[in-house]
């Protein structure tokens, strides 16, 4: 059609980009048609009448009474619910390496890009993709409550007691303040590493808003010598380890970062894993590093426990 139009009256030169020739155009009046028609003009005014509304009702007793009506529901709701929103996506291990027996775990960092990405792939949000998009923003939104958050952090403590019943060192991923703060309450022997530094010269939002993971490392013992972070660095991310001496061996908790781009998943991912190598055999003498290696540390020399995650 485009192609008849044009041998009647041609398109001027120039209108076009080159080389999309009449394709262009088609995809130019296809948008046109589809931002003008009756359900998209419906959505816009809809949002402009709530923009309206909420400007001038934001002010008032009965919306600021509802408000607050709403907001306590919601924390009700949370807290009858608190231990479903407990979880990782990581299963914790536990292995017995020479003479040290050794439980680690996965937390999932209580950080919007910490469980954003996470939500989405459970099996239980089904429904369209706004209905999708909505359970994720609710459960996402329940996961970072505060109450929830303070609950998360007293549960990692109760299994991190628990574990050093039976084993002689914790080491511990993804822990964000609220979790170093519980620990550091506690009588156990706590090695914290730094938070992770983000050296690009154009940071992400979701990092210049402070909702980024601290992704710190945690070792915990009953006794035990802590030691200097060990930093390791994979593009422009800085991640730090955890260090703690215990019965002659140097014990390192890990995370480390995944490869820049391209697919991070495991076993197939490993961009930092040559370079955790590399940081941990600049120490003096044997070293136990346990954690989250997102590759395959078989790769490297090392034993993995369990299944990739």
């Amino acid at each position: 059609a485009f192609i008849e139009l044009d041998s009647i009256l041609p398109v001027p030169a120039g209108l076009l980009r080159p080389n999309h020739e009449h394709t262009s155009l088609a995809r130019y009046v296809s948008a046109q048609i589809k931002r003008h028609s009756p359900a998209t003009v419906q959505d816009i005014e809809t949002k402009a009448v709530r923009d309206l509304c909420d400007a001038s009702l934001d002010n008032t007793e009965p919306w600021q009474e509802a408000q607050q009506n709403t907001q306590h529901s919601i924390t009700q709701a949370i807290e009858r619910h608190l231990q479903d929103l407990l979880w990782s996506d990581h299963k914790p291990i536990r292995a017995t390496m020479g003479a040290i027996r050794v439980a680690a775990w996965n937390i999932l960092e209580r950080q919007p890009n910490g469980i954003h990405p996470v939500i989405p792939i459970l099996t239980f949000i089904k429904g369209s993709k706004e209905e999708r998009r909505k359970s994720v923003a609710r459960l996402e939104q329940a996961m970072l409550h505060s109450s929830a958050v303070g609950a998360h952090a007293c549960a990692v403590v109760r299994w991190t007691l628990e574990a050093l019943k039976t084993h002689d060192v914790v080491c511990l991923s993804e822990v964000g303040v609220p979790v170093v703060n519980a620990l550091q309450n506690t009588d156990l022997v706590v090695s914290i590493s730094k938070p992770t530094e983000h050296r690009s010269l154009n940071p992400s939002l979701v990092t210049k808003s402070g909702g980024a993971c601290e992704g710190r490392t945690a070792v915990v013992a009953r006794s035990g010598q802590v030691l200097p972070d060990i930093p390791v660095m994979v593009g422009t991310k800085v991640r730090f380890f955890a260090c703690l001496y215990l019965k002659n061996v140097f014990i390192v908790s890990v995370h480390v970062p995944r490869r820049a781009g391209g697919d991070s998943r495991c076993p197939q991912a490993g961009g930092g894993l040559f370079a955790a190598r590399e940081a941990l055999q600049a120490l003096p003498g044997s070293v136990l590093a346990v954690g989250d290696w997102n590759g395959n540390v078989e790769l490297i020399g090392g034993i993995r426990v369990g299944k990739p995650t």
